[in-house]
């Protein structure tokens, strides 16, 4: 390790009980790229910005506690980036080139800032990992519990938030440390429950499977502040497999889903699936009754739309009258201002246990997914992907090919119209013929096409994709606990 320098040295002279606080912004370490530091403290002090790719905490002189080494002290004394002052709003913007080097690929830097004059403003460990455009890496920790069909929520601090497929668990992910800790408890199976991010941050927690392994009526408000859930009266209904959806006047919309997954009596279970839907006030904390859809549905998905209305798209339905089951290519819109449902809209493709996703452009992409030939008992993921525009002359695109075919895949918007499409699992099922496979291979919708990206590295079914602030992607669960970044081209 490398001692500090006499210049370096001469500023060591006093300490202040103070924080200064560092976040980063930007690429997140692309490879090539520039990786963006903001830095906040005491209105124009001077800074000093160190790395290490070692942590091991030190105090240089009686006071000082630093949480890296500084073996590369002479360069950041050396490197414009690394020196500078704080504007008189307490705040400056450390802009550092990362060439194009392979052999930077993977190389994790851990950064702290201090001010110099007067000296002991020591800010917090923020870690960068540098990583390749277009690929995916494991973060430096690991969840601590499983999760499969969950859904992650960025909260205003930049960490977040992991709940649902993980049983009672809330999870919490640091992206400036790439760590994970429990945040809390939910009193649910959270398992084919739906998660939804309140206007006030916390929670909205309904169904889902109970104890006895069916359908419940049970609904949750977690708040992230405490770690702590509020049971609310429930449900009309018990529901599993059902989709809700943030509504733009700050309700939720829940829709569809099973009463019950007693699979050996299939009349029971056709019966069960639900067309009707509910609202969740969270000024009252109640539940009313909804408008109902056309047709029954489950494993369908809801989406809200960029012009507020709900997109409710796919599913296992049943066919009236016949009362036999079949995978539906249709989709309604919820109008939140009216509290209707639309005409039905067709797909391309029938498909259920698909994702879909909010694009950052107004639209909707839905993904995958399983379709099922009734008649000659086969199961086939669906290879393509649709897209969506609301409005009166609106409707679903034309079908995109799909690298693989692929059902539970993880979905997170990237860039102004884009979308990671991730993992998930590839079958196909029928009286001659079994193949059924997990999938790493991963693809990505620029807008207008979808191309491969490079592969996760573990398989993933039914995981999470969360789009974080810095443009990047965090990829969780969906059967490991290593997680994953996905660094956009």
């Amino acid at each position: 390790m490398r001692k500090p320098t006499a210049a370096f040295a001469l500023l060591l002279l006093t300490s202040l009980p103070a924080q200064m606080q560092l976040a980063t912004t930007g690429d997140g370490g692309a490879v090539p790229g520039t990786s963006t530091l903001q830095l906040r403290g005491t209105a124009n002090a001077p800074y000093l910005l160190l790395f290490s790719e070692t942590e091991t905490p030190i105090e240089p002189i009686p006071g000082i506690k630093l949480s890296i080494d500084l073996t590369w002290l002479d360069v950041c004394l050396a490197l414009p980036p690394f020196v500078g002052t704080l504007n008189a709003s307490g705040t400056a913007s450390a802009a550092i080139p990362v060439p194009n080097l392979p052999t930077l690929y993977g190389v994790r830097m851990s950064l702290q800032s201090l001010e110099l004059a007067p000296l002991g403003n020591v800010s917090n460990l923020l870690r960068i990992t540098l990583q390749q455009r277009d690929t995916f890496a494991a973060t430096l920790s690991a969840a601590l519990a499983p999760i499969v069909t969950g859904q992650g929520f960025v909260q205003k601090n930049g960490k977040v938030l992991l709940i649902g497929g993980s049983g009672p668990a809330v999870q919490e992910y640091d992206p400036s440390l790439e760590s994970f800790r429990i945040a809390g408890v939910v009193p649910s199976g959270n398992i084919l429950a739906t998660q939804t991010e309140l206007a006030d941050g916390t929670i909205l927690v309904c169904g889902g499977i109970g104890l006895t392994g069916q359908p419940v009526q049970d609904a949750f408000v977690f708040d992230p502040a405490t770690g702590q859930s509020k049971a609310l009266a429930g449900m009309a209904s018990a529901r599993a497999g059902h989709a809700a959806a943030l509504l733009t006047n700050g309700r939720v919309l829940v829709v569809g889903g099973a009463q019950s997954l007693d699979f050996s009596n299939l009349p029971a279970f056709l019966a069960g699936i639900l067309r009707t839907s509910e609202i969740y006030d969270p000024v009252a904390q109640t539940f009313s009754a909804g408008p109902s859809l056309l047709e029954q549905k489950v494993f369908h998905s809801a989406t809200t739309l960029g012009n507020g209305e709900v997109l409710v798209a796919g599913g296992l339905s049943v066919v009236p009258i016949l009362n036999v089951p079949l995978v539906s290519a249709t989709a309604q819109s919820y109008t939140p201002a009216l509290n209707v449902f639309g005409l039905p809209r067709v797909m391309a493709q029938a498909r259920m246990l698909h994702g879909a996703v909010a694009l950052r452009n107004g639209k909707a992409l839905l993904a995958g997914g399983l379709t099922i030939d009734f008649v000659n008992l086969a199961i086939t993921s669906v290879a393509d992907a649709v897209t969506y525009t609301p409005g009166l002359l609106g409707g679903f695109s034309g079908a995109m090919a799909l690298g693989r075919g692929r059902a539970l895949p993880a979905l997170a918007p990237v860039g102004a119209s884009g979308c990671l499409i991730a993992g998930g699992f590839e079958l196909k099922l029928t009286s001659t013929e079994l193949k059924l496979e997990p999938l790493t291979a991963s693809d990505r919708f620029d807008g207008s096409t979808i191309a491969p990206t490079g592969p996760l590295q573990v398989a993933r079914v039914g995981a999470v994709a969360v789009s974080l602030p810095d443009g990047t992607v965090l990829i969780a669960g969906g059967g490991t606990l290593p997680c994953e970044i996905y660094q956009p081209r």
